[in-house]
Formats: C-alpha cells, sequence, structure tokens
C-alpha cells in the first residue's frame, strides 16, 4: 500500500515546486520509494504496525492503515497548506516533526497527538519514549548522526538533518532553569532518536529501540520459522523467574516450575514441577477465514506427559520464604 501511495507518477508536479529540496511530504515519498533504503524503512514502519496488532487493542481495518499511512506521509496537509508552513518564520518544530520519522505516529509539537485511533495506538509504541541512555548520550553530545552511520538516500534532500543540526548546535552546553530550553532539547533528542531508529544502518540496532525489550526478536520468531530449542529454553527460565525459583531443577534435570497457589502472607511456597524436556514450543497457527486477513501472533509451550495425564505434575517443591523479602 505505502508503495502504491509513493508511486513517482502521484509526485512528478514537486519536480517543478519551488519547495521541491526542503518539502517534507516529497521527503517521506522519496524515503519510502528508494530501491534501496526503502524497504528498510518500511521494514521499521511495518514492525511498529504489527506490534500494535499484536497488542490486541484495535483491530485495524484497510482504512485505518490508508489513514495513517496518509498522514505519515502529509501530516494532513495540502500542497497550499504546506506552503503556508513554510512561509512561517517560526514553523522550525512543525516542519520538523512533519517528517515521516515523527508523523507516523501522528506527533504534534505541544506533546499533543493527532485524533486518529491507528495512529492514537502508535504514539503508545513511540521509540523516542524508550530509555537508551548511550545513544542518548551520544546526540546529545556528538550531533543528530551520534557517530553512527545513516542510510544515504540519493535524490533526497537533507532539510530534515539541516533542521536537526541547527536545533543541535542551538542546545545549551550548561544546565539551565529555563523550560523552554528543556522543551527544545526533548524535542530535538526525540527527533534525533527517531530517525536513528529508521535510518540507521545497523540492521539490528533498530530493534533494540522497539517499546518492547523481547520485541523484535519475538517479530523475529513469528515470521522466522520455527524456533529453535535455545527459545525454549529462554522462555523456560522467564516463567521460572516470574515464579521466583530461578534454576528449578528436578533429579539434576532443568525444569518448569509452577507455583500452586499464592497464600497472602504466607510463609511457604509450593510448587509444581515439570521436566524442561518434555516441553515443546511452536507458532500459533490462526484458523483460516476466508473473510479476515490473519496472520501468527503467539508462541505456544505445550507440555507433554508420558503416562498420557494431561499435564499431571510429576512431583512438588515446597519451601519456606521470608515473607518480609
Amino acid at each position: 500500500m505505502i508503495g502504491v501511495m509513493t508511486d513517482a507518477k502521484h509526485w512528478a508536479a514537486c519536480s517543478s515546486c519551488d519547495l521541491a529540496p526542503r518539502c517534507y511530504a516529497r521527503h517521506n515519498a522519496q524515503t519510502f520509494a528508494h530501491p534501496a533504503a526503502g524497504p528498510q524503512v518500511t521494514e521499521r514502519l511495518a514492525s511498529l504496525y504489527r506490534m500494535t496488532h499484536l497488542r490486541g487493542r484495535l483491530h485495524i481495518t484497510l482504512r485505518d492503515l490508508r489513514s495513517a499511512l496518509a498522514y505519515t506521509l502529509t501530516s494532513g496537509r495540502d500542497c497550499a497548506q504546506i506552503h503556508e508552513l513554510y512561509e512561517r518564520p517560526d514553523s522550525v518544530q512543525e516542519r520538523l516533526d512533519g517528517f515521516y520519522f515523527t508523523s507516523w505516529a501522528g506527533l504534534h509539537t505541544d506533546g499533543s497527538g493527532e485524533p486518529d485511533r491507528l495512529l492514537g495506538q502508535l504514539r503508545e509504541l513511540d521509540i523516542a519514549t524508550v530509555p537508551d541512555p548511550q545513544l542518548d548520550r551520544k546526540l546529545d553530545y556528538v550531533g543528530p548522526g551520534g557517530g553512527h552511520s545513516l542510510i544515504a538516500v540519493d535524490q533526497r534532500g537533507d532539510h530534515d538533518a539541516e533542521l536537526l543540526r541547527d536545533r543541535f548546535a542551538a542546545l545549551p552546553r550548561t544546565p539551565s532553569a529555563d523550560v523552554r530550553a528543556a522543551s527544545a532539547h526533548r524535542a530535538y533528542l526525540a527527533a534525533a532518536r527517531r530517525r536513528f531508529y529508521f535510518e540507521s544502518l545497523d540492521d539490528g540496532r533498530w530493534k533494540s529501540m522497539l517499546s518492547y525489550h523481547a520485541g523484535g526478536r519475538f517479530l523475529g520468531l513469528l515470521t522466522g520459522g520455527e524456533p529453535g530449542p535455545a527459545e525454549l529454553e529462554r522462555i523456560i527460565e522467564a516463567v521460572n523467574r516470574g515464579e521466583g525459583l530461578p534454576g528449578a531443577a528436578l533429579d539434576g534435570r532443568p525444569a518448569l516450575a509452577l507455583q500452586v497457589r499464592a497464600v497472602p502472607g504466607g510463609s511457604v511456597r509450593s510448587y509444581r514441577l515439570f521436566p524442561a524436556d518434555r516441553f515443546t514450543l511452536a507458532i500459533g497457527v490462526p484458523a483460516a477465514s476466508r473473510y479476515v486477513e490473519t496472520s501468527s501472533r503467539e508462541l505456544i509451550v505445550r507440555y507433554e506427559d508420558p503416562n498420557g495425564g494431561g499435564g499431571t505434575a510429576p512431583n512438588s517443591w515446597s519451601g519456606s520464604t521470608c515473607t518480609s523479602c
């Protein structure tokens, strides 16, 4: 769909426009339509949409998708409105917000958002809100690129980089109590982080910037075929840690521990232990439908009881705990 929207025939008139080298809408279209950079940027945007879908809070329709992608490209402005925007001397931040790396979530300069139901869900996955001190430090002291290599898009203007460099140069280098300076600082850092997510040359770095720590790995498992035993071990260990019994073992072999019940104020915890080698991990396949497009959205950990008892615990373990800990 975004390939159709950014087809060159729809943007042919831009070549004769006086704003062509600086227009954020043309910049966005050229980015997604680029034969080398376009697929990378589209994949990273699709991952955010995919995570929104997996959260299960909104059924995304084609109308939602078209609306959100159109806003990503144009920020809801037509050509006349974009010209009016660029004529205003105080529109620097609004122009910066029009570039796709911020407009994908419908974000506004004042911190509010476009009242669109899909854009509202996407805003909750904003990359700029994920803690990343090392990257923030580099963007703050080195510049918008953070000393890293970014993808190159030939025949595309660099007005976004120019605006970010100007914002970076204007940042105060000493602590300040000025609220406006702090706001400008946050706005620069957020825009630089979002651009880095989409345009970093490191094909693995962007996944660590997703709102969910394991989001990139989870998406990879859903699309990369059957998960291996190493991933099953990670899940079992994660469950054990969540149950408060890391490193659980049964007869010297790794096991999965499930607490029987939690008693408020109790000093003893009881667990059922299941041999780890009796578990399998598979991708959940949704039921086929003639009318609704479906895709995998879950990993299923299944226990196979050697006695055919349907998962009856082979052993149990109880231990005293410190209730004040």
